[in-house]
């Protein structure tokens, strides 16, 4: 009831959708707003002394301008003065360490990450990241042609070399142990399909570099090499459709996949001069890659959140170096295994995470994730896989 003793209907919540898209990719904000303690046309003086207390404040305060919200900068006097010059960049600096089973050792790493929502003074997003022996770029127009069509660059290049294990019954044959190198690039075109749904086109070329191992080359017997892969490209053209809605996101997507060459190669007899055991196969030189997920986020009080997600990979016509393997990012993703070697060509993944502020200062996740896959090269037997992370 307002103090002119009329009854106001006054809004008290606020459960909604936002889908930000940064770097060509979509991110799903639930946002849910309270509003509480109204106080109906008060008093001049009350209004006044409430605004100023708020001025002086140390909270973070924004004003809606004609132009949009524009941060209320705090004075010394406890004044705030409305900043009119919006910051599009930032600079930050980079400080790790990377190790998984594919490496050798803990490989540190030290760089610089550069942001810019606004390159050339346009309306597009720039991402340089550089940390020694990694570097990755991204370029995005949001609206290309003024259309609500996104455009995306991706760059990803490498300096490391990461180590191809195979393993038979849970052992590793290190005979057929090698190392590989693979620059990436992509082009991703993204056409909204109404409120909910989004369509991207993505075109990719990676080149891949194989060397021989020590290890391998230790031991095989006298007279036996591994004739690598040549090096060569890879050209990839796919699809993904994305649903986001109420906190679900529907994920359907797919790829075909075809090596600018693919020779024989193999451990190779010298003295014969003919291949043991060789897994070529040149129909292989095209093959294709699909799969599907399903996650759910509930928010809780206090900046909490569960998260689930399911997926299902799958594969055609692909051999040891295009079947799936556990990463750290991405569908095929599994903490703990990242680098192990496991290789498959179908399989489902269930994940499990809570996430939860720490003083609203620091940010913990704890993820369970489990995996049940197999592989025809290995006889297409099941195999499960349980990793556990905290980040």
């Amino acid at each position: 009831e307002g103090p002119d003793g009329r009854e106001y209907w006054m809004l008290s919540e606020v459960d909604g959708q936002q889908v930000w898209n940064a770097g060509g990719r979509n991110f799903v904000v639930r946002r849910e707003l309270r509003f509480e303690s109204f106080d109906l046309n008060p008093a001049v003086e009350v209004f006044d002394a409430a605004r100023a207390r708020a001025y002086a404040s140390d909270n973070q305060m924004l004003r809606d301008t004609v132009d949009g919200f524009r941060y209320l900068r705090r004075e010394d006097d406890g004044t705030r003065t409305v900043e009119t010059e919006i910051k599009t960049r930032q600079l930050f600096a980079l400080g790790g360490a990377l190790q998984d089973s594919s490496t050798s050792g803990v490989i540190p790493l030290a760089g610089v990450n550069w942001f810019d929502y606004e390159t050339f003074g346009r309306d597009i997003q720039t991402n340089l990241f550089f940390a020694g022996p990694l570097a990755f770029g991204t370029l995005t127009v949001p609206e290309l042609f003024d259309r609500k069509i996104d455009v995306t660059f991706d760059v990803g290049l490498s300096a490391l070399k990461t180590e191809d294990k195979v393993f038979e019954d849970g052992i590793e044959a290190t005979a057929l142990r090698i190392r590989d190198r693979t620059q990436r690039s992509a082009v991703r075109f993204g056409f909204p399909i109404g409120s909910f749904v989004k369509l991207n086109l993505i075109g990719s070329l990676d080149f891949i570099q194989y060397f021989d191992s020590d290890e391998g080359k230790d031991a095989r017997p006298p007279g036996v090499t591994f004739v690598l892969p040549a090096d060569h490209r890879v050209s990839s053209a796919g699809a993904e459709l994305l649903f986001n809605r109420r906190g679900w996101v529907l994920e359907a997507r797919g790829e075909y996949s075809r090596r600018s060459s693919w020779e024989p190669w193999g451990p190779f007899d010298t003295g014969t001069g003919t291949f043991l055991d060789s897994e070529y196969d040149p129909a292989q030189q095209s093959f294709q890659r699909w799969g599907a997920s399903l996650s759910h986020e509930w928010f809780l009080p206090h900046f909490q959140k569960i998260r689930a997600e399911v997926g299902w990979l799958d594969s055609a016509d692909v051999d040891r170096f295009s079947e799936y393997r556990f990463s750290f990012f991405g569908d095929d993703r599994l903490f703990g295994f990242s680098g192990s070697g496991v290789r498959f060509d179908r399989g489902g993944v269930v994940r499990a995470g809570y996430l939860f502020n720490l003083l609203e200062v620091v940010r913990l996740q704890a993820s369970v994730e489990t995996a049940r896959v197999r592989s025809t090269r290995d006889g297409g037997v099941d195999q499960d896989f349980t990793g556990v992370g905290l980040s």
